[in-house]
């Protein structure tokens, strides 16, 4: 039995220059991160919140002995609705466990060695692959990008699994922008009631919400909300994560207004 411990082990942004040939890739998956510790029998978000509907995936686990760093993924399904199933609390036997890392002494091949055997039904490994050289790191990212998933993450050989962002695991995801129209405003919802929670644009003729506005302060979604008929038409500078198959960008920003447009 292992002692509790919840650690998250996160990535920085890729930098070429932090490279080096001593390192795998692996997939980034579109999905939702949870953990697994053998000796509460339960899954847990990124935040250490329960994640609920996964008897089948802790069956498949019942029995091994170590934690794991995994992606909940279901095929087919574009990120949000994917989430939403994930998170709700209902049972979602169609989600499938991948393998991230095995939070765990030693380096990465010592601990992915640890890894319970895959099922092809429930339990997947994530695949890893050596990266000696640059441009090997950027023949993957383009493959599966072009595959339709998110990118990817470089991970260094002789790190060990420790609860911090660091430049042993770095990621490799592109960051679209487009410059949108503004078609409304809406008021926040408790601290954030009486100021601009957000804005509704145009993107390529759909209608979404962009609710992360950071760089404004509380006076400029304040002014936003009051003065919001002489923001519609006017065009935002929009960053993103990737398109859904909806055609939605997933996890919109706003980052500026574009007065010019």
């Amino acid at each position: 039995m292992h002692k509790r411990n919840h650690v998250v082990r996160n990535c920085k942004e890729f930098d070429e220059k932090r490279w080096h040939k001593n390192g795998c890739t692996s997939l980034k998956l579109d999905g939702v991160r949870g953990f697994y510790y053998p000796g509460e029998q339960r899954l847990v978000s990124r935040q250490n919140k329960p994640i609920f509907g996964m008897d089948h995936i802790l069956e498949a686990l019942e029995g091994y002995s170590w934690p794991i760093d995994m992606e909940l993924f279901i095929p087919g399904l574009e990120f949000n609705k994917m989430s939403g199933l994930i998170r709700n609390h209902d049972a979602t036997p169609e989600a499938q466990c991948h393998i991230i890392d095995i939070p765990s002494p030693g380096g990465l091949v010592e601990r992915l060695a640890r890894r319970p055997r895959a099922d092809d039904f429930t339990v997947f490994h994530l695949p890893h692959f050596r990266t000696s050289k640059l441009e090997y790191v950027r023949g993957y990212y383009n493959q599966w990008l072009r595959a339709g998933h998110e990118g990817l993450v470089w991970k260094s050989l002789n790190h060990e699994y420790l609860n911090k962002r660091d430049w042993n695991w770095m990621r490799m995801v592109p960051v679209p922008t487009a410059d949108c129209k503004c078609t409304g405003v809406y008021e926040g919802k408790g601290k954030m009631a009486g100021i601009a929670g957000g804005i509704y644009v145009d993107f390529n003729g759909i209608e979404c919400k962009v609710g992360t506005m950071k760089g404004l302060t509380y006076e400029d979604r304040a002014e936003l909300l009051e003065n919001k008929e002489s923001y519609i038409g006017v065009y935002a500078e929009i960053h993103y994560k990737n398109l859904q198959v909806s055609g939605k960008p997933r996890q919109p920003r706003f980052k500026a207004w574009r007065w010019d447009k």
